[in-house]
């Protein structure tokens, strides 16, 4: 029974514990997912799930190894978003941008310093980069309060708990490496959508050694 991490399985399943984040916070015109929250409510989903978040923003090279400059002298940076998982693999998203004039107020002065609009600039396209790693959008409130919750967890009953036990001792697998596979703490959590799956790989892992017995008993 193979144990190496898959990223795409993992993915999958934090996929199905996700949700689109709420407009909560207020722009000009318009309202938008507040960053701070977002992450606060989607980082304990994507470390349950063995994924970490990497984010940095840089300035966009050219091949002379000079920096982007338009002709209205607006620098381009690029906002790199990646999801490291634990098995090595990553998922990037690469969202370039520049930086405009900082917006006047209705005084028509400089509403923020320059630092201030940098960052608020760099925030957003960090924003609408991970919206896009994990295929999220935005969501009104009233349409939130529509959504129907996510489907309960099914977990395997005493019987296939007991059928995979013995099925794991025949082929010599640890039940520690089943649970680190299943992101689970004991056997009676093990979700029943992954029954299958684990049943399948025992089942695998028992023939390989009977199918090796008898090369063996060939060779003697």
């Amino acid at each position: 029974m193979t144990t190496t991490p898959n990223m795409y399985e993992d993915y999958l399943a934090m996929s199905a514990e996700i949700v689109n984040p709420i407009n909560d916070a207020q722009g000009y015109n318009y309202k938008y997912p507040g960053f701070p929250e977002m992450l606060a409510e989607l980082r304990p989903i994507m470390n349950a799930h063995r994924f970490g978040l990497v984010q940095t923003v840089e300035v966009l090279i050219a091949p002379n190894g000079k920096c982007l400059v338009t002709d209205n002298m607006e620098k381009w940076q690029v906002c790199f978003s990646r999801l490291i998982h634990v098995s090595g693999d990553t998922i990037t998203s690469e969202l370039p941008f520049t930086i405009p004039d900082v917006p006047l107020n209705r005084q028509g002065t400089p509403s923020m310093n320059e630092m201030q609009w940098l960052g608020a600039c760099q925030t957003y396209t960090r924003r609408y980069g991970l919206m896009a790693l994990l295929g999220l959008s935005g969501e009104d409130s009233d349409a939130a309060e529509k959504r129907e919750p996510p489907a309960p967890i099914v977990r395997i009953d005493e019987t296939q708990q007991m059928q995979l036990l013995a099925k794991a001792e025949i082929a010599g697998v640890e039940l520690a490496k089943i649970l680190a596979a299943a992101h689970v703490s004991n056997v009676a959590e093990i979700p029943f959508d992954k029954y299958a799956t684990i049943m399948h790989r025992l089942d695998a892992t028992i023939k390989a050694k009977v199918d090796q017995r008898a090369d063996d008993a060939v060779n003697e």
